[in-house]
């Protein structure tokens, strides 16, 4: 059982055998102080982080929900423009002979009526576009807010 030969005194056996509890009895106590210290650091630092999360949350995300509604604003102005630009372009391409001094100016063979129409038709459809990308913006607006 000892790794020492067995021709000991019972003095010295007795020596060794009390080392021996004392070295485990003292690694035992070590074992839990170490423990008990890993166990309060680990719930001083949990503690330190909920409180460092309950100070700043209402913060971030208040600067979060204010980013959303930035970029449903600026993504929906950004779309309304290019909405007008791409209206005007058909206008201009669709009528060019329209209005030189305010007055219309047709071409012999009167085709610049179903031009006009055609125009008016793209303008109704860019206008239900606007209303599409307004009522995605709001409801982005609203996502943001619930969240």
């Amino acid at each position: 059982m000892y790794p020492f030969p067995q021709s000991m005194t019972p003095t010295v056996r007795t020596h060794v055998d009390a080392q021996t509890v004392f070295v485990n009895e003292m690694s035992k106590s070590l074992f839990r102080s170490f423990q008990q210290h890993i166990a309060r650091l680990a719930s001083d630092a949990q503690v330190e982080l909920a409180r460092v999360t309950e100070q700043h949350v209402q913060h971030t995300t208040r600067t979060a929900r204010a980013v959303v509604d930035d970029l449903a604003r600026t993504s929906a102005e950004e779309a309304e423009r290019g909405i007008r630009s791409q209206q005007e372009a058909l206008r201009t391409m669709t009528d060019p002979f329209a209005r030189v001094n305010g007055a219309m100016h047709a071409r012999g063979d009167g085709a610049a009526e179903p031009l006009q129409q055609a125009g008016q038709h793209a303008a109704q459809q860019a206008a239900q576009q606007v209303a599409q990308v307004a009522q995605a913006s709001q409801q982005a607006r609203q996502q943001g807010a619930t969240h």
